[in-house]
């Protein structure tokens, strides 16, 4: 992550368009505010703008909320490109009068994709990966390529591109009467890996393409700021000594959320240890399995060096012994599920094991098991999030996406530190590589400044 000393950026245009109108209406001088936010568990991006309308603009243009809001973004950063985007208004969230002739206006956006999306409603059947399957729908329904971070088009391309998409088990499917950007996120949730990590599905604000990704792929990159490269770090007063690109990665402030370090509920939830029961409502067969997440999350997440030599601490103790039995050896639930009805099989069961599952099936107990893995590594993922608000100017470039699905290295300091030895000097607990899961870039344009709100979380600790 390169570090210069320009801090500004340009709105080079935002744009009203409509049917209703002759030519494109220019906001740029009005806006004062925006704000455009990214998650990765959403194939699309939203925003809200703060608009000072003294020229008679909300008459004039005649808000519906079926209008095009086109934004144009450029960093001050040396070798830059500009960033566009298309919005469509959502709603007006509020109006509020400043003077006798001048109101401010907040209004809500979603990107193009999701206003198209919601226009359209899918009753189709599909069969295959589920990787595939969203491929397809994107394609066919929003004219959307989806690729894996960095990457191109996977149809065909680069062996690198290829194998983020590496889920297992074909399906198949009737979408049951959803819009497009919902069906992506209905087959998105169903799919996994072969050892159970997660897909997340998500738009970045660099990117033209949806990025398709696994927890595991995500977890397992270098941070973006890693080695000898200046660390995000949490201070309590500001330093001016530092160098442009140390200063810059001050956290200017953060928040650990509510409800963090959650296990209680993770536990009540059948995440940690629990006995499972899956019924095949055609055969009246159940399978049942043991989910241990020491040995049937943790160990993978180990071998797959995901919990890594540097950060290799899981967000959960094992170790910890609740009336003589440590957590591993309770077994805090009883779950019982339906499999599914075998709807694609076609001949008698003895007859015929190679059928296609349907969107909740499997064949097997282990590949049900997967899914109790999906849901477990998801939670703990989750477990403990921290919000930090950091100079935006870096994640502007243009290069390539620095926001959600990236990893940063964020060093927070210990409540005492007297010592002098920098590994006592770090909260070993807080700090480490983390994920970005959302990102909200704040302009502001009457004072010039950029921040950006980073939702991070990480899986392991020191």
């Amino acid at each position: 992550m390169s570090t210069q000393e320009k801090t500004a950026f340009e709105i080079e245009f935002i744009a009203l368009e409509s049917e209703r109108l002759t030519n494109q209406a220019d906001l740029t001088r009005i806006t004062t505010d925006l704000e455009i936010f990214e998650h990765i568990q959403k194939p699309y991006l939203t925003a809200r703008m703060l608009v000072v309308d003294d020229s008679n603009f909300y008459q004039e243009a005649d808000i519906f909320g079926s209008e095009k809001i086109i934004i144009r973004l450029r960093s001050s950063e040396d070798g830059s490109r500009a960033i566009e985007k298309t919005f469509y208004i959502d709603k007006v969230e509020s109006q509020e009068k400043i003077q006798d002739n001048a109101r401010v206006l907040l209004i809500h956006l979603v990107e193009d994709i999701f206003y198209i999306s919601s226009l359209i409603n899918i009753n189709r059947h599909y069969s295959g990966k589920p990787s595939a399957i969203i491929k397809k729908i994107a394609r066919t329904f929003l004219s959307k390529q989806v690729i894996s971070a960095g990457g191109s088009s996977p149809d065909g391309v680069s062996d690198a591109v290829q194998t983020s998409f590496k889920d297992t088990q074909n399906i198949r499917c009737i979408i049951p009467n959803l819009h497009p950007i919902d069906a992506l996120q209905w087959i998105t949730a169903r799919a996994s890996t072969a050892k159970g990590y997660p897909f997340y599905m998500y738009s970045t604000l660099v990117d033209s393409e949806l990025i398709l990704e696994d927890l595991g792929a995500i977890l397992s990159k270098e941070a973006l700021n890693f080695g000898k490269d200046a660390k995000f770090i949490a201070q309590s007063t500001k330093v001016t000594s530092l160098d442009v690109a140390t200063s810059r990665r001050v956290i200017k402030n953060y928040h650990f959320g509510n409800g963090s370090e959650n296990l209680l509920k993770i536990i009540r939830n059948g995440l940690i240890t629990a006995d499972y029961e899956y019924i095949d409502t055609l055969t009246e067969n159940t399978r049942k399995f043991k989910y241990d997440s020491k040995k049937d999350l943790f160990r993978k997440l180990l071998d797959d060096n995901i919990l890594s030599k540097d950060q290799p601490n899981p967000q959960v103790h094992f170790g910890e012994k609740i009336n003589d039995k440590t957590l591993d050896q309770h077994k805090s639930k009883y779950v019982t599920k339906i499999g599914g009805s075998n709807a694609f099989r076609i001949q008698p069961a003895i007859e015929n094991t190679e059928w296609t599952n349907s969107y909740s099936e499997t064949k097997t107990a282990a590949q049900y098991k997967l899914k109790v893995i999906q849901a477990s590594m998801d939670s703990i993922f989750k477990k403990n999030p921290v919000t930090i608000t950091v100079d935006g100017i870096e994640f502007l470039k243009g290069d390539f996406s620095k926001t959600v699905g990236s990893n940063i290295d964020v060093q927070f300091l210990a409540t005492l530190n007297e010592s002098t030895d920098v590994g006592e000097i770090l909260d070993k607990k807080k700090s480490g590589k983390y994920t970005i899961y959302s990102a909200r870039h704040m302009f502001k344009k009457t004072v010039q400044k950029y921040d950006i709100a980073l939702n991070l979380i990480k899986i392991g600790n020191l």
